[in-house]
């Protein structure tokens, strides 16, 4: 059985994820006739075992699937949504976690800052 970088198969690309703005787009490979077992897959696709039983059932190879897509939607935050944003971040992650010395609202400004500098740049 050829590796797939001596082979280079049919990719193709399908669209994964919910209508709307949680759709990532993927490349896949279709699996070749008469692969049945996952060692088989787990040499064509350079992947681990558990990957390869999946391969074998789905009938195909999602390219990357474990990296994440940065789907970046509307580019016009206001400054209200990116507070808001920010706000939501600190209680989700931080709030439990900052020393009493820390003032949350100097961190949430810093977070609204950074986020702000990240878009318009």
């Amino acid at each position: 059985m050829e590796s797939l970088a001596q082979k280079s198969p049919a990719r193709i690309t399908k669209v994964f994820g919910t209508p709307g703005k949680f759709q990532k787009t993927r490349e896949i490979i279709p699996v070749p006739e008469g692969m049945t077992r996952p060692c088989e897959a787990m040499r064509y696709f350079n992947c681990p075992k558990s990957t390869a039983r999946k391969v074998i059932m789905q009938g195909y190879y999602i390219v990357n699937y474990t990296h994440k897509t940065i789907n970046p939607g509307r580019l016009d935050i206001t400054p209200d949504e990116a507070y808001r944003l920010s706000w939501k971040v600190y209680r989700m992650c931080f709030e439990t976690r900052f020393p009493w010395y820390i003032d949350p609202e100097e961190a949430v400004q810093e977070a609204m800052m950074g986020l702000l500098a990240r878009i318009i740049h």
